[in-house]
């Protein structure tokens, strides 16, 4: 997409919602809050769905850097006693993270 197309898009994305904003503004009923909030659910989501593949590159990476950390020994020694817990906390991070549902 050229940048002029995405500028024009983004444009008219905010357009859209400011309008959606001032239409319940001006008349704050349950269907124009309705609209209003469906118009910012569809941003929202195209957003998220944007940030997602940088984001699980990032998964990636960090899940590389854990496990070389988790390899290094002088990592290990130099957290002595506590590498233990450390160690304990990031594997319970990882599963928790494994365990939130992806959209």
């Amino acid at each position: 997409m050229s940048d002029d197309k995405a500028i024009r898009d983004v444009v008219t994305r905010g357009v859209r919602v400011m309008a959606a904003v001032d239409t319940y503004h001006d008349r704050p009923n349950a269907r124009n809050r309705a609209a209003l909030r469906s118009i910012l659910i569809d941003e929202f989501q195209e957003l998220l769905d944007a940030a997602r593949p940088a984001a699980q590159a990032n998964d990636v990476e960090d899940a590389a850097r854990y496990r070389a950390m988790v390899e290094n020994e002088d990592v290990a020694l130099a957290f002595d006693h506590h590498w233990g817990l450390a160690k304990n906390l990031l594997d319970g991070a990882v599963d928790a993270a494994r365990q939130e549902p992806k959209t």
